[in-house]
């Protein structure tokens, strides 16, 4: 037998002994993911204060039961009792989801998704929005933990959905007459299948060199002509290309080579003239550097499903996340190759951002010499040049809370039995809705199920505690913690995609070919023949703007669990 002590208090801070109240008539109610509240009877009084304690007190130890603030305080018509309601609420609860939500943040943004404990709650802006901050039910789902508000504390608490913090054992004996009772759900899922998508407008750049592509283009796999063909490498700006470097020289190609025997000179050329005679013309050859650059935005869309689920029962559930728009890193340029950075300058590159500490010319590949990393950066694609968003390591965290919440889903449903019940307070008063409890059938069989309610009852004449469990018939499913394998490699554009075409005009043999064709007065007259008829490179390039939309659909291998 305990007894219950009602003492006054003006603020949760208040811990002065005041006289106690005398309780007639006691009822205390509790559910998962609520505040607790409390309906108290007592003597007419006028002591009435903001917030209401209760204590049980047992052989001289005093314990807390209920901790609130008073919503109500109506009289009762004979006017000598009041009836108090009170409410378990904190006065600084939407602080302490404000602090658990950003740990739930730094867990997301932070931290490697190799380092992240299995019962993490993943809470990321990506897949909720702001007013989601006030139901913490909509976000906290997405594990197998429930939270609810201590009502001795006022401190959040999170839960197991199947599992306890004690287990209390009460037999067929303690369980008071007809008040057992046995409701089934439905049928547990035996699958979820889940999609995940999301879209976002990729930022394509990047360089060619297109020596070696004209290069090809000739018969000698060289760039060469009979003139000067150095201004046909003009800079430009056209569909959103550019030129970042160049550099064109005239080359001497081995000579001597069986294999790679270069003419450096024309064939014999005729020569009318008082004095008929032959002459030859310089073959030049050219080598270097014509690098153009790219840069345009284009339209991604990524969707990854699959599966998870055991065949034990045919029922499935679908679950679809839309996630919101992804950030890019916004802050600074990502870093490109030929370009001039100065001192100070601030660039993205490899997911993290660099100071310049030496002014310099880019070359093809990242000198770290250079440059001085500062920090990670933190938006959702840090790369956005990437081509799969679900490759890094916030797609992967969204992955993560997707199959937590899969496994989540598939654990409440297996608590698809509840049991109601009632047992003698004085001996169970102190089960909460962070407990199990085992229960022992008219067989000697054990059920266990997790506490979801609790309403306690108490008067002059009784003390009763009504308890409603959530029983599963198979096993807890653990969350699965294998890696999640996504091709990473960056998209570039091939040389196809870019260069639709090369023309030479007037190439080398064709410059040949109409020396041989003319007759010259003189050789000055066949230079400017040259001249007129001097090779030239035209590179026809595709339109960026024709670039569709990409959609792509990952699909991951389904995950069978066993119970």
């Amino acid at each position: 037998m305990f007894n219950l002590l009602m003492r006054w208090c003006d603020s949760p801070s208040d811990t002065s002994l005041q006289e106690n109240e005398h309780i007639i008539h006691l009822e205390i109610i509790q559910k998962e993911g609520c505040f607790a509240s409390a309906k108290i009877t007592i003597p007419n009084t006028s002591k009435i204060r903001k917030y209401v304690r209760i204590f049980t007190e047992k052989n001289g130890e005093i314990l807390p039961m209920f901790f609130g603030k008073i919503t109500s305080f109506p009289i009762l018509p004979a006017n000598t009792l009041t009836q108090i309601e009170a409410i378990a609420e904190p006065e600084n609860y939407q602080q302490q989801l404000n602090q658990f939500t950003q740990q739930c943040e730094h867990a997301v943004k932070n931290t490697d998704l190799s380092a992240i404990q299995q019962q993490t709650i993943l809470r990321d802006e990506l897949f909720f929005s702001e007013n989601d901050l006030k139901n913490p039910t909509t976000w906290l789902e997405g594990g197998n933990q429930i939270f609810y508000w201590d009502m001795k504390t006022g401190k959040l608490s999170l839960s197991s959905i199947l599992k306890g913090n004690k287990i209390f054992k009460i037999s067929k004996k303690d369980i008071l007459s007809d008040s057992l009772k046995i409701k089934f759900a439905r049928e547990p899922y035996g699958k979820v299948n889940v999609s995940i998508s999301t879209s976002w407008i990729q930022k394509i750049h990047g360089f060619l060199d297109l020596i070696p592509v004209i290069a090809n283009e000739f018969k000698l796999k060289k760039i060469n002509s009979l003139t000067d063909i150095s201004s046909s490498f003009k800079s430009f700006t056209k569909d959103g290309y550019s030129v970042v470097f160049r550099k064109i020289d005239k080359i001497h190609p081995n000579i001597a080579g069986i294999l790679t025997n270069y003419p450096t000179s024309s064939d014999s050329v005729k020569i009318n003239g008082h004095q008929p005679y032959t002459t030859r013309f310089r073959r030049f050859y050219f080598d270097g550097k014509f690098i153009i650059s790219w840069n345009y935005h284009q339209k991604r869309k990524e969707t990854v499903r699959f599966s998870i689920g055991d065949n034990k029962n045919l029922r499935e559930k679908n679950i679809f996340i839309n996630l919101n728009a992804i950030q890019l890193g916004k802050d600074y340029p990502a870093w490109q190759a030929y370009q001039n950075y100065t001192l100070g300058d601030k660039v993205i590159y490899s997911g993290h951002i660099f100071e310049c500490t030496q002014s310099n010319c880019s070359e093809e590949n990242f000198d770290e010499k250079q440059w001085k990393k500062e920090e990670k950066v933190p938006d959702a694609l840090n790369d956005d040049s990437a081509n799969s968003f679900f490759a890094t390591i916030r797609g992967k965290n969204t992955i993560a809370y997707a199959r937590q919440k899969a496994i989540a889903l598939l654990n409440y449903s297996r608590r698809y039995v509840t049991i109601e019940l009632c047992v003698n307070a004085n001996h169970y008063h102190d089960i909460t809705i962070n407990d199990e409890v085992a229960l022992t059938d008219f067989s000697n069989q054990e059920i266990k199920g997790k506490v979801i309610k609790t309403q306690l009852i108490c008067n002059n004449k009784e003390r009763l505690l009504y308890l409603t469990l959530g029983c599963a018939s198979d096993q807890y499913i653990e969350n699965i913690s294998d890696p999640i394998h996504i091709d990473a490699e960056k998209e570039h554009l091939q040389i196809q995609d870019i260069v639709t075409d090369i023309q030479i005009e007037n190439s080398p043999d064709e410059q040949l070919s109409l020396l041989a064709s003319h007759t010259f007065d003189s050789a000055s007259d066949a230079k400017n023949f040259l001249k007129h008829h001097a090779t030239k490179i035209r590179l026809k390039l595709r339109p960026l703007s024709i670039k569709n939309e990409i959609s792509k659909v990952i699909e991951l291998k389904n995950t069978e669990i066993s119970c």
